[in-house]
């Protein structure tokens, strides 16, 4: 009889940002297909308040027929909390899933700090290769340039993005 697994690449999202709260899902195989809500934690360890522990906001058995481990599959879903450690820190950290107190195996999540450049949008979304370079392409970010940037160095930041297609 196989052990009970994480399947690590149906953890979605793996990173979002430290000062919000995400909605997290992995899908777990060969765990019993009577499992409550219960019988699951998730913890994580931070820098500032040692281990954080929450339980599963839901789950659900893929196939309702299913009444052994061999064909159970489970999707866990939770809400991480925001960083314990604050907004303005990136970092990556190890999700502890557990199962009647027993370790089922740890996901990894990168909290992003509040204060990071990032992308927001792109329009248009979409586009053919024969418009590259004919079209204008509107990029919206978030803290980009950086904050308290005089003139100059905003436009040297400007200047050093780029748009690539592929």
């Amino acid at each position: 009889k196989p052990s009970p697994v994480l399947l690590q690449d149906t953890f979605y999202p793996r990173k979002g940002a430290a000062s919000s709260s995400q909605r997290l899902q992995v899908t777990a195989q060969y765990l019993s297909p009577s499992l409550t809500l219960s019988a699951f934690q998730v913890s994580l360890g931070t820098l500032t308040q040692g281990t954080v522990s929450w339980g599963l906001s839901s789950l659900s058995l893929s196939n309702k027929a299913c009444t052994d481990s061999l064909c159970a599959m489970h999707m866990l879903t939770f809400l991480l909390p925001p960083s314990p450690d604050g907004p303005d820190l990136s970092r990556d950290t190890g999700l502890n899933v557990s199962v009647n107190g027993q370790l089922l195996g740890t996901l990894t999540y990168s909290y992003v700090s509040a204060s990071t450049p990032t992308l927001v949008s792109v329009s248009p979304s979409q586009m053919t290769t024969s418009s590259t370079g004919a079209s204008a392409v509107t990029v919206f970010t978030q803290n980009f340039p950086s904050g308290g940037c005089y003139a100059v160095s905003c436009q040297g930041d400007i200047g050093a993005m780029s748009v690539l297609f592929g």
